[in-house]
């Protein structure tokens, strides 16, 4: 197990770095993301044949990024939309699994502009039950939405 916590302007080469080495998996489940780089980034994996997955908001500043968003999924980026008021389900910690075996997490803005000021991002490699549970909290969050009322979250 490898495990490391970065701060503040530290964190965004780190996450470059293992954006850069995804071979076949990208899933983030961030809620917002407005930096250009790394959406770039993004798009430019998948184009390499990475599975690229993002779970965001649909909120105000989605909409007016929609264009970006759509160009991004015409690049093979699958984008799955949450409404506004499930924002609760990212509150501050926001998660991405790399490749199912890298975990990213923590208090990390991704570019948005109310970042909060006291950021941290964890990563940690190699634990491959976290990176599983991580997993099926992503794959219970792209399809929550579609799940009747009366079916309960599955255990993690």
């Amino acid at each position: 197990m490898k495990q490391a916590t970065h701060q503040q302007q530290d964190i965004r080469p780190f996450l470059i770095k293992y954006l850069t080495e995804a071979t076949e998996h990208i899933h983030l489940a961030i809620g917002w993301i407005d930096d250009s780089g790394v959406l770039a980034l993004l798009q430019k994996k998948a184009l390499e044949g990475v599975e690229v997955v993002l779970i965001l908001i649909k909120d105000r500043d989605y909409n007016l990024k929609s264009n970006t968003y759509l160009e991004l999924m015409s690049k093979g980026i699958r984008i799955i939309n949450l409404d506004e008021d499930q924002k609760d389900y990212f509150i501050d910690h926001k998660f991405g699994v790399i490749d199912a075996s890298i975990v990213l997490n923590g208090n990390y803005g991704w570019g948005y502009k109310n970042a909060p000021s006291e950021e941290n991002f964890i990563v940690t490699e190699d634990v491959t039950s976290l990176a599983k549970g991580f997993e099926i909290e992503f794959e219970y969050l792209s399809i929550f939405q579609q799940l009747s009322k009366n079916e309960k979250k599955p255990l993690n």
